[in-house]
């Protein structure tokens, strides 16, 4: 059964939690609305949401189905403006004994503080409701200095960044959970500054193999690195969408030019359903929030 509670071993300058084995595998819930073309981009939101056509809706609902059959509870992140669209599902959530996050209002950048500030006005009714602990940051790219804002606005944690699971620890009273990966080449350790995306540690050799894309191209080839980083540490962290476990109607995903031009979203062209299933089956999956205890 897994720990409540966060305690820590100092290894310099870091702080490495120590925990029950547990697997952390957190949801981000968008929809194909938000993929990078012009004639989405200008969209309103009540436009975005005509596209979507209850596709967040219907894929929370089949997702919360399936963690029960596993009995699994998780993370979900959500985005406010899905909390405008579908409030019912988002309330639904919390009360099958999920998480809800904060993702943003509308997916947009987050790279500077004063974007993330105005996502956090544009969404003050989802805040105040639902009152989060946790965020992620949209295409997990968070500025140092946004820390310090997420801590003002009463978040306990961030899940924004890419890293090993011992290369955690508080920044500006924010605790960092980050999404699993495994160093590849032996060399001095990379810095641990911020943003620590996907490009990133792919460029610093390390392997995300906690990462959606991954999830994706491995499937359930990725259960070897977790079950080393459990077996080391107690814990590790995988992410995936909702997009790539119950499929859209999105007709872009099934169109190759779409891709070539957009390799990002190649994750949703394909089913990881049997990946996560596999996962569910072979380990202990608990909500961010009870994993720290917060």
């Amino acid at each position: 059964m897994a720990e409540r509670g966060w305690r820590s071993a100092d290894r310099g300058t870091e702080t490495v939690p120590v925990f029950s084995r547990v697997l952390l595998l957190s949801i981000d819930v968008e929809s194909w609305v938000y993929s990078r073309t012009a004639e989405l981009a200008a969209l309103d939101s009540g436009g975005r949401r005509a596209k979507d056509a209850g596709y967040i809706r219907d894929s929370v609902a089949a997702l919360l189905d399936l963690f029960d059959t596993h009995e699994a509870r998780t993370t979900f992140f959500f985005l406010a403006e899905t909390f405008e669209w579908y409030p019912d599902i988002v309330r639904e959530t919390l009360a099958r004994g999920h998480e809800v996050g904060f993702h943003g209002f509308g997916h947009v950048a987050m790279d500077k503080p004063e974007a993330l500030a105005r996502e956090l006005e544009r969404s003050a009714r989802f805040l105040a409701e639902i009152r989060p602990v946790g965020f992620r940051a949209p295409f997990m790219r968070l500025s140092e200095a946004a820390m310090g804002l997420l801590a003002q606005r009463g978040f306990r944690y961030d899940s924004s960044t890419y890293a090993p699971p011992e290369r955690t620890g508080e920044r500006s009273g924010i605790l960092e959970v980050p999404v699993s990966t495994r160093p590849l080449l032996r060399r001095k350790r990379s810095a641990h500054r911020l943003p620590r995306d996907l490009k990133y540690v792919l460029a610093t050799g390390e392997f995300p193999y906690g990462a959606a894309m991954a999830v994706s191209i491995f499937g359930a080839g990725i259960c070897r690195c977790i079950a080393r980083d459990i077996d080391r540490v107690g814990w590790a962290h995988v992410f995936l969408h909702n997009l790539q476990i119950v499929p859209s109607r999105c007709p872009l995903f099934r169109h190759l030019g779409f891709l070539i031009r957009n390799p990002g979203c190649v994750q949703f062209a394909v089913s990881s359903r049997r990946a996560v299933e596999t996962l569910l089956q072979r380990y202990r999956v608990v909500p961010i929030r009870t994993f720290l205890g917060v």
